[in-house]
């Protein structure tokens, strides 16, 4: 599954792309913190790209994130859900160590 930061970013509407409810989304995330989220905290397997969000052009990055498996089964049971791997990767971004201690940049 593909996300980009906007979708996860708490200074967005939904209009703009955000994807989770705002008091579950973190301030201005970078696709490097999503990528490293989504390896350390999570446990799953993801890739980096240089592509641009559609919505917003000068927003650049977006991570792949491998969410099921090849024969169809998830590789966490508990995030079977788009929305709760969002929320998942919002809650890791927000403890990433390069955060401050209230999860801003």
């Amino acid at each position: 599954v593909v996300v980009y930061p906007p979708y996860i970013d708490a200074a967005r509407s939904v209009a703009k792309g955000r994807r989770i409810a705002r008091e579950d989304a973190v301030e201005h995330p970078h696709a490097l913190e999503v990528a490293d989220a989504c390896e350390r905290a999570l446990g799953m397997r993801c890739e980096l790209e240089d592509k641009a969000y559609s919505r917003d052009f000068w927003c650049r990055g977006r991570v792949r994130v491998e969410w099921k498996r090849d024969d169809g089964s998830f590789v966490r049971e508990e995030l079977n859900t788009r929305g709760k791997l969002l929320r998942a990767i919002a809650a890791a971004v927000k403890a990433h160590p390069e955060r401050g201690e209230n999860g801003k940049p």
